[in-house]
């Protein structure tokens, strides 16, 4: 009998697809659990659906990624840390969450899962370039300038 699997299941597949099983096992334990539903013309017409409208979603979302990259790449963030006076010491660091921030504060929707190439934060004045990867394989660079708050 064939099934569309609801949920993954270990051993028999992920969540979509479409399997072929025994009827007793599809009967008394897929079907009551709602782990699977029969596989009908209706239900795989369904399916098909489903999947395109995924697909389109997807595809619409990495565009959106492309684009706010394009948009975010060679910006300038600009952060204040107050420092010690004598030594010149930072208080303070710059880390992903306050690149990610800064980026939202200037209206970029930036979505919360990127890569933000940073070994450990940033703990001292200057300059330094960051790299961003989006779900997409979209990739910017930000300039981050770290300046003494006075």
């Amino acid at each position: 009998m064939k099934v569309i699997l609801r949920q993954d299941i270990l051993g028999l597949g992920r969540k979509g697809e479409v399997r072929e099983v025994s009827s007793g096992h599809a009967r008394n334990f897929l079907l009551p659990r709602g782990l699977a539903e029969a596989a009908t013309d209706r239900s795989l017409a369904e399916l098909k659906r489903r999947q395109v409208e995924q697909q389109l979603a997807m595809a619409a979302e990495s565009e959106n990624l492309r684009r706010l990259a394009a948009a975010i790449d060679g910006l300038t963030l600009q952060f204040k840390l107050r420092t010690d006076k004598k030594t010149g010491s930072v208080f303070g660091s710059i880390g992903r969450e306050e690149i990610i921030g800064e980026l939202k504060s200037r209206g970029y929707n930036v979505p919360e899962k990127i890569a933000v190439s940073l070994a450990r934060p940033i703990k001292e004045l200057g300059e330094q370039q960051i790299s961003l990867t989006f779900k997409a394989g979209a990739e910017a660079t930000v300039r981050v300038q770290v300046q003494s708050q006075t």
